[in-house]
């Protein structure tokens, strides 16, 4: 074994038992009179001997609803007794176990479904419009049985009528290897996956906990969605002694159940051991009966240890470091562990028993010894099958290690130090910026609750810290206040120069996990609060340019105009039932009515506008209404919500560049509005141009000439982007503040992008794909492929594209090549009717001006460039123009059905 690979111990503790459902029952009849589970938010407990009777009048009427090992059964539902009884009646039948959080949105929820697709579905009462909203669509049915009362579905109680044959039930046998639990992975850098465990990992898995920590009396709040539950479950199971759970406990709730149930094991995430440490009272309770309290999850500040062992002196208080995908990696052991507890306080400990680990460059992928940081690499026997139904072959190395996606270490000793996730790292000025180790600091602050740290778009520096505080209760701070505690305990590039945004609370995962993209969501669930919260914090910000007229406006002066527009609106009887329509160019003055209307001769002083403040609204209602393009039908109205917009302005912060943006679109096009609010986010500013010209060369010297403030990013479609790189002797004009081009809407070939880049040397060229419907990189009718890392490409609308003698036809593949030619200026493909080749290949074309060229010559010159197929059969047509959207979006039909009269198709 090279030594750059570090061993756990071997393991000595194994469970007899090969699979889950046989584990379950021989322990509900080896330790009958137990207390099993204890509900502390009801005070109500159960013992092994009713947890196996319960459980196996479920499998029976399970059985005879037809379910058997070959089928998925899922849970969704806070922790109750009967919540258990279900999954434990399942693994009786050897069926698939997955598990639901109630409290997901029904987006997240249909999601985890499609995923698994399972034949049944357990659910509380309070969740059923979830699941059902969650189904709404979905091409398979689920039997759906209800905790609690239900008219409409089987419920719950009726399961556990007496049963034939109880007695003589047994576990049915099910092949070890076969799949036994599925959980999902926290979606923290992307959508969730399946992960599936063997009856074999999982086993080695509860085998490995039991010989770290003798489990007993073991207190938890997740639900089992979350590994941790399941693991405690089934430890206690082992040793024949109990768990205790509550719903939604406040601090003083859980000194309550440790002293009332003598609890001995806590396993908890770091985020909630705050609130033990504030807790005034604590010593109100008697926490003698507690051995053991296990902190993982996220990393832990070493002061909030000591802190915790300093609260509960009788227990011993350590660091574990588990995933999904394989279980516990490495923990702190109080047996073997009595120095090193002390001394390495925020190491997580050694390898697991039967784990092998090793650290690799990040970008290499070569063995890393002690101190180096790099990924962190896992292979043990409790390793995941893989992801249910995904190729799951880049999450493992070569040698079948699995990659975690954490940064990490061990030192001289073989002790092991998680850093951060690798995607939740940033780099500001090439320094790796590791978000966990600021936030920590942060919340040694008396004065903060909660924090969350990410990068905020920098320009030349990358990206630049910054992030959400939540500040306790009667504590009152200021960014100067928070950034002068954090210079004396940081490094100057720690510091928060991106600023700092006081919140009231911080998206979370049940654990406590803040998602990546929820970092950038604020507080506001409504359009009209975000803006005037915004124009508040940014009051003396440039906010908009008039890059036509030079005119330009503050924040401030957004807030003042928009607020006495909002007045007048609703004197004349304006509110948010109504729907108002703005018809303008980009002009300094065509926002306001937007946010005057979200804030619920017109600019004239108001009185009280001083003490105006939006309209309190519910997020569910429609906020914006944008129309479809109509390149495939009548256009249509595109509803949003405020809570799914401001979900789009969160992933617009993440993904484009809104720093000093130039766009052309006005505020019919969702670009221009995700442009705005954007902007807003972070006090920066937009320009705007009236019309884009094709004298564009005066333009931008302008812009780029005499703005004080340079412009550092563009928004445009593809076909602006021509323009652009024709302009005779552009290098004349200084365009080095320019550091992103976002490139949109439509297809662009790889040519005219690396004539961009020649045109703009300074600037990054991005395309992004999205859909009014909404936002940014999704949709579903493009046509398009994905690579082995995973990037999209997009190549053509669906209903753009036709056939020919079978073959797809792809427009903008055929348009990009005929844009190659010197003398064309515009071009246009589509397809012809054909009687015996379905539709044949044509195009439209306008030259340049003074340019001369026949059919021939364009047959000729796509001949040797395109295949024999896309050959344009159906002729050409040379005209003056192409009718065209705003955003430069072809009149496909309309051009087609001039050509289809004009030739005198039937």
């Amino acid at each position: 074994m090279n030594k750059q690979i570090i061993e756990g111990p071997k393991l000595t503790y194994f469970i007899k038992e090969k699979t889950f459902g046989e584990f379950c029952f021989n322990r509900c009849e080896k330790y009958g009179d137990n207390i099993c589970h204890i509900d502390a938010t009801d005070n109500k407990t159960e013992t092994y001997s009713s947890v196996k009777l319960r459980s196996t009048r479920v499998a029976i009427a399970l059985q005879k609803k037809g379910i058997t090992s070959k089928d998925i059964v899922t849970f969704c539902s806070s922790n109750t007794l009967d919540n258990a009884i279900s999954i434990i009646a399942s693994a009786f039948l050897g069926a698939t176990i997955s598990n639901l959080e109630s409290s997901s949105s029904a987006r997240h929820t249909t999601h985890l479904l499609r995923l698994v697709e399972p034949s049944m579905i357990f659910v509380e009462e309070a969740a059923i419009s979830l699941i059902e909203e969650s189904l709404d669509g979905a091409n398979f049915k689920p039997e759906i049985i209800v905790f609690g009362k239900s008219e409409k579905y089987t419920v719950f109680s009726d399961l556990l009528k007496q049963q034939d044959c109880e007695e003589e039930f047994r576990p049915v046998q099910v092949d070890p290897n076969g799949l036994a639990i599925m959980y999902f992975s926290s979606g923290t850098t992307g959508l969730p996956k399946a992960i599936s465990h063997t009856h074999n990992s999982f086993m080695f898995f509860i085998s490995v906990c039991c010989e770290a920590t003798p489990y007993q009396a073991a207190l938890h709040f997740t639900t089992f969605y979350w590994m941790t539950a399941m693991m405690l479950m089934f430890c206690c199971f082992e040793n024949g002694s109990y768990r205790v759970f509550g719903r939604n406990p406040s601090a003083e709730d859980i000194f309550r159940f440790v002293e009332k149930y003598k609890v001995a094991t806590i396993f908890t995430a770091p985020i909630i051991t705050y609130k033990l440490t504030s807790f005034e009272n604590s010593h109100k309770y008697d926490t003698s009966s507690l051995k053991y309290v296990m902190c993982g999850g996220t990393p832990m500040a070493a002061s909030q240890l000591v802190n915790v062992r300093n609260l509960f002196k009788g227990a011993y208080v350590g660091l574990g470091y588990g995933m999904s995908e394989v279980g516990v990696v490495a923990a702190m052991n109080s047996k073997n562990d009595p120095k090193y507890s002390t001394q390495k306080l925020t190491s997580c400990g050694t390898p697991a028993a039967g784990l092998k680990l090793k650290i690799v460059d990040i970008d290499t992928e070569q063995l890393l010894g002690p101190n180096q940081k790099g990924e962190i690499c896992i292979f043990s026997p409790s390793l995941m099958q893989g992801y249910y139904k995904l190729d799951s072959s880049e999450v493992f190395d070569k040698d079948g290690f699995l990659k975690t996606g954490d940064v990490g270490y061990y030192d001289e000793d073989g002790y092991l130090y998680v850093v951060e996730r690798i995607k939740e790292m940033f780099k500001y000025q090439s320094w790796h910026i590791v978000p966990s180790a600021i936030e920590a600091v942060l919340l040694e602050h008396k004065g903060v609750k909660e924090a969350a740290v990410f990068g905020l778009p920098g320009g030349e520096d990358g990206e630049v810290p910054a992030a959400c505080v939540v500040l306790k209760d009667g504590y009152s701070l200021s960014e100067e206040e928070i950034d002068s505690f954090l210079k004396e305990r940081i490094a100057d590039r720690e510091r928060l120069r991106g600023g700092i945004t006081f919140v009231k609370t911080l998206p979370k995962t049940p654990t406590g996990k803040v998602g990546a993209k929820q970092k950038y969501l604020t507080e506001e669930k409504t359009l009209g609060r975000f803006i005037f919260n915004r124009c508040t914090k940014y009051y003396n910000n440039l906010c908009q340019i008039d890059g036509t007229t030079d005119k330009c406006e503050t924040y401030g002066s957004l807030k003042i105009r928009g607020t006495r527009l909002a007045i007048e609106l609703q004197k004349r009887g304006v509110t948010s039932k109504d729907v108002i329509v703005v018809c303008s160019e980009n002009t300094l003055d065509a926002v306001i009515p937007i946010i005057a209307d979200t804030f619920l001769d017109f600019i004239k002083e108001q009185e009280n506008e001083d003490e105006f403040e939006p309209v309190d609204l519910d997020p569910e209602e429609i906020a914006l209404m944008f129309f479809s393009s109509g390149t495939t039908g009548l256009p249509k109205p595109i509803c949003h919500s405020n809570r799914g917009y401001m979900e789009i302005v969160a992933q617009t912060c993440q993904i484009v560049w809104v720093d000093n943006v130039l766009h052309f679109t006005t505020f019919y096009w969702m670009t221009a509005m995700m442009i705005f609010l954007g902007c807003c986010n972070f006090g920066n500013y937009r320009v705007f141009c009236q019309k884009f010209r094709m004298q564009v060369a005066k333009t931008f010297s302008k812009l780029f000439r005499s703005i004080k403030h340079k412009v550092k990013s563009m928004f445009m479609a593809p076909s602006l982007t021509y323009k652009l790189t024709r302009v005779e002797n552009s290098q004349k004009y200084d365009t080095s503040s320019l550091k992103v081009i976002t490139v949109g809407s439509t297809p662009i070939s790889a040519v005219q992008i690396e004539k961009l880049s020649q045109t703009f040397p300074s600037a990054i060229n991005c395309q992004l794909y999205g859909m009014t419907e909404i936002g940014l990189i999704s949709g579903k009718s493009l046509y398009g492929y994905y690579d082995e890392e995973d990037y999209i490409y997009i190549v053509e609308r669906i209903k753009e594209m036709f056939k020919y003698q079978s073959w797809h036809i792809i427009p903008s593949s055929t348009e990009a090549v005929l844009l190659e030619h010197s003398v064309v200026k515009e071009a246009v493909v589509f397809g012809l009717p054909h009687d015996e080749d379905g539709e044949v290949p044509a195009a439209c074309l306008v030259l340049k001006q003074g340019g001369t060229i026949g059919e021939q010559e364009i047959d000729k010159f796509l001949r040797e460039r395109v295949a024999d197929r896309e050959r344009l059969r159906g002729g050409v047509t040379f005209v003056k123009t192409l009718p065209q959207t705003p955003t430069g979006k072809i009149e496909r039909r309309q051009i087609r059905d001039f050509v289809v009269n004009l030739k005198n198709y039937k």
